[in-house]
């Protein structure tokens, strides 16, 4: 019995190591609604969502929020699945909150296809990827990192911006009245209230398999008891 009760409590962390809640997630399931938040986002211009996928042409389409999604002071992280042109010889933006200067919140890409991370890093020497691809901008209260598919591939000292004042969050284009739109489809975005790295995004909600083996174990431990009192009641007290 006691294997059984072993075994289904160290299946237990299963459900809850590293688990990270995002505060606003955009799955684009036929629209730009929030699944956690509830800041829903209004499609402007040529943007659509097409088979689970914010679609975006690079000229007149985004989205616009009524709200700041990323916090505007203290730790943030932002992730993105994204198929994007690298490289359209202009300044485009993926996600954006704020006004130029250094409050000036962005991820997005350069002239020459390198990826930006705010007014405070407008340069990190990677270039944007070609396909799909998940890319993760953690800032904490002592630096920031960007990963790409679970990668670190860059990271500094410097803090980056929050965003605050301005505009609120776009997705696809630039704040203010700077287009810089963005090219490419977006499957996904979501967004934290503090810094995480790559293996806690999927923490969250167990996997199918994890709930399965957490049942059985405690299925199996319930059946131990059972059948150890079966076996006592059998007991005569002579025969003890």
């Amino acid at each position: 019995m006691r294997f059984f009760i072993v075994m289904a409590a160290a299946m237990l962390p299963l459900a809850s190591a590293h688990a990270v809640t995002p505060i606003h997630a955009y799955e684009f399931n036929g629209n730009v609604n929030d699944s956690v938040g509830g800041a829903n986002g209004t499609l402007i211009g040529t943007a659509s969502v097409v088979d689970g996928r914010l679609v975006l042409d690079g000229s007149t389409g985004y989205v616009q929020f009524g709200t700041n999604l990323v916090p505007t002071s203290g730790p943030y992280s932002v992730f993105i699945r994204v198929n994007g042109t690298p490289n359209l010889g202009t300044f485009t933006e993926i996600i954006s909150q704020g006004a130029s200067g250094t409050s000036g919140f962005y991820i997005g890409t350069a002239p020459g296809g390198g990826i930006r991370l705010t007014d405070q890093i407008s340069f990190t020497g990677v270039t944007f990827p070609t396909g799909e691809n998940e890319l993760l901008f953690s800032r904490s209260n002592i630096g920031s990192t960007l990963y790409i598919n679970g990668v670190q591939v860059f990271t500094t000292s410097v803090l980056g911006a929050n965003g605050a004042g301005g505009t609120n969050t776009r997705f696809g284009r630039q704040f203010g009245t700077l287009g810089e739109y963005f090219q490419g489809s977006i499957d996904a975005i979501r967004i934290y209230d503090q810094a995480i790295a790559p293996e806690a995004l999927n923490a969250a909600i167990p996997e199918p398999t994890s709930w399965a083996m957490l049942i059985a174990g405690f299925g199996l431990t319930g059946a131990a008891l059972r059948r150890r009192r079966h076996n006592l009641e059998r007991v005569s007290p002579s025969a003890a």
